[in-house]
């Protein structure tokens, strides 16, 4: 069937992407509205809401197209589970990144087809990671290895969705979980 209406500008979609990852990076997920991006897009409004259906959807796009990054796989750590997590966890407690993760996850759970991209990006090379790390370590087998950065990384993921606080406290006790080591219960 053929489309219907004007067709679809590839700039315009650029654009309207790389002015959505300025100003993730500018002023963050929240105070970037659909209205600013569309100005600096310089197209109107309507543009941005036939192609997208809500502001998530954008930002998801905008993250797979590479406009807008979680970046979690730059500068991975030599060795270091604690270091590892240290530093994703500093990625996710930024507010503009714990937005962005809500919002790719809301995303993901609208579009079934978007929600194994969007983990492709930013998640799956950064899980790798730490799998990766896990196995060097000696974590048992492999399974057990991809079962331990599951974990890991879901404990961080959870707290970014649910905005409690990522501290020095928690990354050192989960740390010392995903390397086979019981925290200390006094910690809480």
């Amino acid at each position: 069937m053929p489309q219907r209406g004007r067709p679809r500008n590839e700039s315009s979609r650029a654009a309207i992407l790389e002015a959505a990852g300025a100003l993730l990076r500018e002023q963050g997920y929240e105070a970037a509205t659909i209205s600013a991006i569309a100005e600096r897009a310089g197209v109107g409004r309507q543009t941005l809401y036939r192609r997208w259906p809500s502001k998530a959807a954008l930002f998801a796009d905008a993250v797979l197209d590479g406009a807008a990054s979680l970046d979690a796989t730059a500068d991975p750590p030599h060795g270091s589970i604690p270091a590892w997590i240290e530093r994703f966890a500093g990625i996710l407690a930024t507010p503009d990144s714990a937005a962005l993760v809500r919002a790719l996850t809301a995303a993901a759970a609208a579009d079934a087809d978007e929600s194994e991209k969007l983990y492709a990006q930013p998640t799956r090379p950064a899980h790798a990671q730490l799998v990766a790390l896990l196995a060097a370590a000696g974590a048992g087998s492999p399974a057990d290895a991809e079962l331990l950065a599951d974990a890991t990384v879901g404990a961080l993921l959870f707290r970014a969705l649910t905005r409690a606080p990522i501290d020095a406290g928690y990354t050192t006790r989960l740390a010392k979980l995903a390397l086979g080591d019981s925290p200390d219960p006094a910690q809480g």
